[in-house]
């Protein structure tokens, strides 16, 4: 399918409204926007959504133990549907606990507990994760475990090097080069997925699914302290949508989309 996706929207916040030196309390908000455009069909015949979107609120808490441990919680609350909030079944809920324990110098084993019934994995059931941080020193730091595995890697002063591993298929790779103070360029990878409750679908676990992997390069440019503007372009290919409970149903209700080109600008801004 060629036509279907012109654009998409992303705002994102996380402003923290209570710090002290123990604990700290920040509140989360994000909104996405995707217009679909064409006449494009599933294979069943049935129309595909116009616009689907996914809208959020939710809130983290952590403190710091009168043992050095840090403790605390993730809760959001969202909507990623095509008719956001149009009932209980187009509700998304994320929810952990979280401890950090530290294991010498600025190396901490981290444990965690998740709930999440728009995961892409296990789904609605809860999962335990543990992993281990380890930065030997301020040029690599690397958090290794289950389900995620995570480097950053300094080799000379102005460049660096990020890999993150999210399972089952989620990929983030960059290398980014600073050349002057305010400007930086990079290129890298990166494999992502979305989904969508859609409010006609069949089956109350099955979900809108959208795969991509992108070969990007880029510059960000420091504009004031705090805030920088970020520009991409790159290649997008193996990109489809599909109907499922997990990516074991990819082949079926499936709309392979074609390989193209894409631009995106952002600006970003650090309290």
């Amino acid at each position: 399918a060629s036509g279907l996706l012109h654009y998409f929207s992303s705002s994102s916040v996380l402003a923290p409204v209570f710090q002290s030196q123990r604990q700290e309390f920040s509140l989360l908000a994000n909104a996405d926007y995707l217009p679909l455009d064409g006449d494009i069909r599933f294979p069943s015949g049935k129309a595909f959504p116009g616009e689907l979107y996914d809208l959020s609120l939710g809130g983290l808490y952590r403190r710091q133990l009168d043992n050095g441990w840090i403790a605390g919680g993730f809760l959001r609350v969202g909507s990623p549907s095509d008719e956001p909030f149009h009932d209980a079944d187009e509700i998304s809920v994320n929810a952990s606990a979280f401890l950090r324990l530290p294991s010498g110098g600025k190396n901490a084993w981290l444990l965690l507990l998740n709930y999440d019934n728009h995961r892409d994995f296990l789904g609605g059931s809860p999962i335990p994760g543990a992993a281990y941080w380890w930065e030997p020193n301020d040029q690599f730091q690397a958090l290794v475990g289950m389900p995620l595995f995570s480097a950053r890697y300094k080799p000379w002063k102005d460049t660096t090097l990020n890999f993150t591993y999210m399972y089952p298929r989620n990929i983030f790779a960059r290398a980014t080069q600073r050349l002057v103070k305010p400007l930086a360029v990079f290129a890298g990878f990166e494999w992502s997925n979305q989904r969508w409750f859609l409010v006609d679908r069949s089956h109350r676990e099955d979900m809108l699914y959208f795969n991509q992997k992108k070969w990007l390069a880029g510059a960000s440019y420091t504009l004031t302290p705090g805030v920088d503007l970020e520009l991409t372009g790159g290649w997008a290919f193996d990109r489809n949508f599909f109907v499922g409970e997990g990516y074991g149903d990819r082949d079926q209700e499936r709309v392979d989309l074609d390989n193209g080109a894409f631009l995106k600008a952002q600006v970003v801004y650090r309290f």
